[in-house]
């Protein structure tokens, strides 16, 4: 997979289109390896909180994938990453969560201090996987638990989710 560098002009740019849009929030997702059922269960919360949920693939657009993930992760407010084992079977599913990781990053990481809000990425990953010492996705240290067999783990991923999308929703509105 090729890389996708941004220059500092470019990550700028994005940086005051976030801050200056008057859309509706937006959080971007990485799904490749969420169930189609789950997916459509998040979309459906995320909705009901008035944000907009970014699934890279549903979308159409005439530019390259990787352009068009760094476009949609820098118009988001927040990331949401799903660590399944489905995410460590193929080396790009790694590549590509790693890559729309990294882009949050570097947007995120230089905004200057009159922007109030808050821009995370938020991260679950499956009880029973084990990361790889050299994947890529030991980039985030930090993961709340999620067993995908368990009914009461799913929902409370879901209500974490909804919880800070209705956050970023009130705090967009202030």
């Amino acid at each position: 997979m090729a890389v996708l560098e941004l220059d500092r002009r470019q990550v700028r740019a994005v940086q005051v289109a976030r801050v200056t849009r008057r859309s509706p929030p937006q959080i971007f997702v990485t799904h490749t390896s969420i169930s189609k059922t789950l997916l459509t269960r998040i979309e459906s919360m995320i909705k009901k909180e008035n944000v907009r949920l970014v699934i890279a693939n549903q979308e159409r657009s005439d530019l390259n994938l990787m352009e068009k993930i760094a476009r949609a992760v820098g118009a988001s407010d927040a990331l949401f990453v799903v660590l399944t084992k489905n995410a460590l079977r193929k080396r790009s599913t790694r590549d590509w969560i790693l890559f729309e990781v990294g882009v949050a990053k570097a947007i995120w990481k230089n905004l200057t201090a009159k922007v109030t809000k808050q821009y995370t990425i938020f991260a679950w990953k499956d009880v029973k996987i084990k990361l790889p010492n050299d994947g890529p996705i030991k980039l985030l240290a930090e993961y709340r638990p999620l067993n995908t067999r368990s009914k009461r783990s799913i929902d409370a991923m879901l209500d974490e989710m909804q919880s800070i999308a209705r956050n970023i929703s009130l705090v967009r509105k202030l």
